[in-house]
């Protein structure tokens, strides 16, 4: 533990310890170099533990560091500094002036005011987002209120990444499962396939069930899993924020909200997601007009991934006739020119390479960021072809399905959607958004145009 006045580098002097335990202190210190106060994290080793374990405690503690340097957001901490003195390692970053959304929970006798929740939880879902949208995504995985800090102007500040992991497409599980027991989904302790972003939307579901309701997730059943519907205990609490935390805590991720920009919306009150962007169809099998703009880019992407997955096969272009010049008629016949023996050999164009898995898996995240779903059921068809038993890509596909269903649907489109949410029941007999997406499309009608 390092005493009031210690100076580190010659720049960091300590001014008191503010927080951490164990092996994990953190101070606040004033930077001499330009007049501010600093939050300083400090690593020291564990005498009881192996060098094993304290070299792994020293990576993750250099992965923390590593990740923050490079990131840039007004809802994480900035990190100005990272340095090892003897055997402890230091990382310097802003200090907020504020409290814990747990010290916030732990100081109030009464539930916190929705609307304060439903601020907090918007700017989390952005910077989830933020996160989940680097390339490659950066999994949080130990989101919960002790781990969120609310300074003086009402903005959260995400804080102690010692556990996020980078999402690596093709791998099947985590390596280390860790987080917090209650707040953790299923998937990040049952070996199900590694922690993705849908892993930090049921951890924003625990928080804000935990924040509206005063109910500590940590004291359930170990592995249970079983949350009680925030009304059932905070009456206050509006039906379709319950309905918002009801979806991301489910068991299966499939059937959590797919983006944290989703979540968002639906905890704001949208009754049905949209996406703010899409990429363009090449060439579609129906007609549907395009709301959105086009992204240069993206359409070059989505017109290779068509080619890649040989939905437009190439075919030889005939090799046109030239006629013969018009002449006026002359007291001299023309000759007629003599008729070719063989037709001139065509050369076809090469036929393009199957994708490989690496390619597929890279156009898969591009398609599912883009809400491209027509694209993304293709895509996964590619890859189980290739791979049957891949990951959970048949939950992926039958996810797909029912959001290009409901996507048809909105554009008004209920045959197209019915055959989408009929496929999806092919995967999943009993999927209860496909069977819900089927009765919305038998009872669809056109929204009347008011005349002017």
């Amino acid at each position: 533990m390092l005493i009031p006045g210690t100076l580190l580098q010659n720049r960091y002097r300590i001014i008191r310890q503010i927080g951490g335990g164990g092996q994990a202190l953190v101070y606040l210190a004033e930077d001499t170099n330009l007049g501010s106060l600093r939050a300083i994290k400090e690593l020291t080793p564990d005498l009881n533990a192996s060098p094993q374990e304290q070299q792994a405690a020293y990576d993750q503690f250099e992965r923390e560091a590593r990740i923050l340097i490079e990131l840039n957001h007004p809802n994480l901490v900035w990190v100005w500094d990272h340095f090892r003195v003897g055997g402890n390692a230091y990382l310097v970053m802003d200090y907020i002036d504020g409290q814990t959304l747990q010290e916030i929970m732990d100081h109030s006798l009464r539930f916190l005011p929705e609307a304060a929740v439903l601020r907090w939880a918007g700017q989390l879902c952005d910077v989830l987002d933020y996160l989940h949208r680097q390339p490659p995504p950066i999994i949080f995985r130990d989101l919960k209120p002790s781990n969120v800090m609310l300074d003086r102007s009402d903005t959260v500040k995400l804080i102690d990444f010692g556990i996020v992991r980078f999402f690596q497409p093709g791998k099947k599980t985590d390596t280390l499962k860790m987080g917090t027991m209650g707040y953790a989904p299923p998937e990040q302790y049952a070996g199900k396939g590694q922690t993705d972003a849908r892993s930090d939307i049921y951890s924003l579901g625990a928080t804000l069930h935990h924040l509206l309701t005063k109910r500590d997730p940590t004291q359930h059943p170990p592995f249970s899993f079983n949350t009680a519907p925030p009304r059932s205990l905070n009456p206050a609490v509006s039906p379709h924020v319950e309905a918002a935390i009801t979806k991301a805590l489910a068991y299966d991720r499939v059937h959590r909200f797919q983006s944290a920009q989703e979540m968002k919306r639906a905890l704001m009150g949208a009754p049905v997601p949209t996406p703010t962007v899409t990429i363009p169809r090449p060439a579609p099998r129906r007609q549907i007009k395009l709301r959105w703009p086009l992204l240069g880019l993206a359409a070059f992407i989505i017109v290779l991934a068509w080619f890649l997955l040989g939905r437009g096969e190439p075919r030889l272009r005939p090799t046109p006739t030239v006629a013969p010049a018009v002449v006026l008629a002359t007291n001299t016949p023309t000759p007629m020119p003599p008729l070719p023996t063989a037709m001139p050999s065509v050369t076809p164009p090469a036929t393009p390479a199957p994708a490989s898995l690496a390619q597929l898996e890279e156009m898969l995240w591009t398609a599912w960021d883009s809400y491209d779903w027509e694209l993304l059921i293709g895509l996964i068809e590619q890859i189980l072809a290739i791979e049957p038993d891949y990951d959970d890509m048949p939950e992926r596909l039958y996810a797909a399905y029912v959001n290009y269903g409901y996507q048809l649907l909105g554009e008004g489109d209920p045959d197209g959607a019915t055959a989408q949410f009929n496929s999806a029941l092919d995967i999943k007999p009993d999927g209860i958004e496909a069977l819900a997406g089927l009765q919305e499309a038998a009872t669809w009608v056109p929204t009347p145009v008011a005349n002017p």
